[in-house]
């Protein structure tokens, strides 16, 4: 069992004599990717959108220095981005085909080059070696972001904006909290149970700090498939567990009949995550208000896809649509709704047939994002780590799923 575990997740930077290049290269490559990365969500937060763009688009050195040290392969490049490109087009085609009506034609344009700038380095960065890359590169991002996020629970005073929550930096709170799930992605990536918890505990201060609901419903398929802590691979802690939370939820449910402090207590922990939580009896955010006026948008892009059904009302026409999905149908029509269901599926059986449970834990968690987040695909922290796992290339297996199964069964043997 460890030893599948190694296998699936080496430690960061040990790469394997028989890959054929230097090592030394291959962490300069590595640290420039997350260095870029990294420094493009610090400047966003403290708002500075040329350095964020600067940072983003210096993604461009590792890669031509990965181009130097023949690390490119672009056959499998473009086969990697051929899951993405039904949905790419499918933006243009909204973009374009909605011209005349865009008042903010220059910055859709400028997002849209963006999003298909970013599939196309990662696609490239990935291309020899994908899925070793991509881990390594998650990892070194998990450890130069942690000090950051350190700083902002620490030092950054409780600035509360017009969102009547903490909002660091003045940045909105969801958008907190979605990087927040950026960091335990990457902390999931460790074999390290130390390292994976303080991601966690980290990332869900603040979550619950800015209480941004959507990003801690995004964190449960991560928690229970990425973080090796409830994975079924590893049955024997779970059935342990199982049986524990059993006789612990028996013992207060028997107890709670006589004790009043014990349904006191039980009572008072329902309340705290229906009301503290998830905020569902609060005036401006629970059922009565719409969900924050979410359900109002939903409507309208129901009615903007109705209006033109094939390509949308134009890529960027619509704001705060709280579903990715909804607003990829009122943008671009079944063309974009389509393609990014493709893409996610596509990306999803990729990694269900090499068995890279953290790739399927933050695609699953990326889903549940944009049903809640008024975003499909967008360029920031967590979008840009979602876009190197979605592009994330594999190593050929012989018999599919079949052949995977048998490592795994032999390794277990």
């Amino acid at each position: 069992m460890r030893g599948l575990q190694q296998h699936e997740q080496p430690v960061i930077w040990q790469m394997p004599d028989e890959l054929g290049f230097d090592k030394r290269k291959y962490l300069l490559v590595v640290l420039s990717f997350a260095t870029c990365i990294v420094l493009s969500f610090v400047f966003s937060a403290f708002g500075s959108q040329i350095l964020q763009e600067m940072f983003f688009l210096g993604l461009a050195v590792p890669l031509a220095l990965q181009a130097k040290f023949k690390m490119v392969n672009l056959r499998s490049a473009v086969a990697a981005l051929g899951s993405a490109t039904p949905y790419l087009i499918a933006l243009w085609a909204s973009l374009l085909g909605n011209i005349d009506r865009d008042r903010n034609l220059f910055f859709n344009f400028v997002v849209l080059t963006n999003v298909n700038l970013a599939f196309l380095v990662f696609s490239l960065a990935q291309s020899k070696h994908g899925s070793t890359i991509s881990d390594d590169i998650n990892k070194a991002v998990f450890v130069m972001a942690l000090p950051f996020f350190a700083y902002i629970t620490i030092s950054v005073p409780s600035y509360v904006g017009s969102w009547s929550r903490w909002a660091p930096l003045g940045q909105q709170p969801n958008w907190w909290g979605m990087m927040a799930l950026g960091l335990a992605w990457a902390g999931f990536g460790f074999r390290q149970v130390s390292v994976r918890l303080t991601g966690l505990a980290v990332a869900i201060f603040v979550m619950a700090q800015v209480q941004s609901r959507g990003a801690l419903l995004a964190l449960l398929p991560t928690l229970a498939i990425s973080s090796e802590f409830f994975r079924p691979s590893i049955s024997k802690r779970v059935t342990q567990l199982s049986f524990v939370f059993l006789i612990f939820g028996i013992a207060v449910a028997l107890f709670s009949e006589y004790s009043p402090s014990v349904e006191t207590i039980r009572q008072k922990v329902i309340d705290y995550f229906l009301n503290d939580i998830a905020k569902l009896n609060d005036p401006k955010r629970g059922l009565d208000s719409g969900l924050t006026g979410r359900t109002t948008s939903y409507e309208a892009a129901w009615k903007a896809f109705l209006g033109s059904p094939i390509i949308g009302a134009g890529f960027g026409s619509m704001d705060f649509v709280h579903n990715g999905f909804l607003l990829a149908l009122g943008e671009s029509g079944l063309l974009g709704a389509v393609g990014l269901v493709f893409l996610f599926v596509s990306s999803l059986v990729r990694a269900f047939k090499s068995r890279d449970w953290n790739s399927i834990g933050c695609i699953l968690s990326y889903i549940l994002v944009i049903m809640t987040f008024p975003r499909s695909i967008n360029i920031n922290f967590a979008s840009l780590l979602c876009i190197m796992i979605l592009t994330k290339q594999y190593p050929p297996t012989p018999n599919g799923v079949k052949g995977s199964v048998t490592k795994f069964r032999a390794s277990m043997g």
